[in-house]
């Protein structure tokens, strides 16, 4: 198996819904999991990447959850197993959204803002059926955040 097809595996395996799919679509693979990904990555995919962080609630996007693939120059998010995190979960390292913050680009762009304009108007629509209540209503909070701040959360305000 080529590294190729390993990076198409992976990413085959984790975008496992629509919403999912559609905002990482920009994102990718590396070999090396502790290298900066942002340094490397074009900065829309790793924004990108942390405004999906933020609003899905992801809890662990250590180094190693980000994927670069030189070739493509792009960036893959790979294990989404603690998303969707409740008030007062542990929350990891982040590191998209660390970088987000820390460089200044915190405020919402026209795409992030009709996404959760919309996810707030539809009260989560039938994205409520694929998780727990406690984790549909701690993600329309932080959708609800989103919106009334016009801006990322701060790394760890889940």
């Amino acid at each position: 198996m080529t590294e190729q097809d390993q990076v198409d595996a992976l990413y085959a395996a984790q975008a496992t819904t629509d919403l999912e799919r559609e905002l990482i679509e920009a994102l990718p693979a590396r070999a090396d999991p502790y290298r900066d990904v942002t340094s490397h990555a074009v900065p829309e995919q790793a924004a990108n990447g942390a405004f999906f962080d933020c609003l899905s609630g992801q809890q662990d996007r250590n180094p190693g959850n980000v994927l670069w693939q030189e070739e493509r120059s792009r960036i893959y998010l790979i294990d989404h197993g603690f998303s969707f995190a409740r008030p007062g979960d542990h929350t990891g390292h982040l590191e998209l959204t660390a970088w987000r913050w820390q460089r200044g680009s915190r405020a919402l762009d026209d795409f992030e803002r009709a996404a959760v304009s919309s996810l707030t108007d539809a009260d989560l629509g039938d994205l409520r059926g694929y998780l727990a209540g406690d984790r549909a209503d701690a993600l329309l909070d932080r959708a609800q955040r989103l919106r009334r701040d016009r801006e990322i959360l701060p790394p760890g305000e889940l």
